[in-house]
């Protein structure tokens, strides 16, 4: 791991161009780096501190910090949960198919299959033996009469 060396003054900050000239850091990681090697000593070094600094989002920074490569080498068997509220971890990929209900899926079924449209139709159809009740507005004098059917 590279050792940097930085000189801070009171308004600005001597570093080395060694990570600005490294070719596998992307144009973001080589100025969250730098903007980082900015930072006083005794600065609490955290993602949301770094995210508040920064003006960006916590989770977009947080997926910034992890590179390329580090994803690239990541165990296959291994996801990263991002939960609300919870800073992002390491998890085991569950395997769906194990489940005892994935039989209950469209994968399995396609009678399975949820379609919206059925349950956002308008097309109300009364068939003689519904009860319903028939409700007329008057808008002009605010009344309402219901009638039983």
């Amino acid at each position: 791991m590279a050792v940097f060396r930085i000189e801070k003054n009171k308004n600005y900050t001597v570093m080395s161009n060694y990570h600005l000239k490294d070719k596998s850091l992307t144009l973001k990681s080589k100025g969250l780096l730098s903007m980082i090697l900015s930072l006083p000593e005794e600065w609490n070094y955290t993602t949301r501190g770094l995210a508040a600094i920064c003006n960006q989002n916590y989770q977009k920074l947080g997926k910034d910090l992890m590179s390329m490569d580090e994803l690239a080498v990541m165990d296959g068997s291994k996801c990263i949960m991002q939960l609300r509220g919870e800073r992002p971890f390491f998890s085991n990929k569950y395997d769906i198919t194990k489940h005892k209900n994935y039989k209950l899926l469209s994968d399995t079924n396609k009678k399975n299959t949820f379609d919206i449209e059925d349950h956002l139709s308008t097309n109300l159809k009364l068939k003689a033996d519904d009860v319903y009740d028939v409700i007329e507005i008057d808008l002009s004098d605010n009344t309402v009469q219901q009638e039983k059917g």
